[in-house]
């Protein structure tokens, strides 16, 4: 795959009361791969608070590292079955979070990549949202 890429991405995210969200964006993008790990990175300006962020995705089997730095830092791991433990750091505090990530797919051909990500986040034992993503790698 080449190295400059486009990056779409699908967001829904369903919180507790309050139904659900939907989010798209489309960014510039770069992809790597060293063995078994692809790399991509884009940036975003998100229409909520108009910083830019920089988000970084490693994919490799099995798991996937979401890493965001801006105003919002957060890093995030995703591996079907398990719960682990994320960090999300905005200008009011640090938040510790659980993911349990219950469906990941990544799937890679010569031109494009599609990952379909379905998770919920917690804190302190609370369910605070449903997500699901959709990334496709062009």
């Amino acid at each position: 795959m080449k190295e400059d890429v486009t990056v779409l991405v699908h967001g829904t995210q369903r919180q507790p009361g309050t139904g659900e969200e939907q989010m798209k964006t489309k960014a510039p993008g770069r992809y790597l791969t060293k063995g078994l790990t692809s790399f991509v990175r884009y940036e975003e300006i998100p229409e909520e608070d108009g910083h830019k962020h920089t988000t970084i995705l490693r994919m490799e089997p099995g798991r996937l590292v979401m890493t965001k730095k801006g105003a919002v830092q957060a890093q995030l791991e995703f591996v079907p079955g398990k719960t682990t433990e994320g960090r999300y750091e905005t200008p009011y505090g640090v938040l510790m979070l659980q993911v349990t990530t219950t469906g990941l797919s990544l799937i890679e051909n010569p031109d494009e990549v599609c990952v379909s990500l379905q998770y919920s986040l917690g804190m302190d034992g609370d369910l605070l949202s449903e997500n699901e993503l959709e990334i496709w790698i062009k």
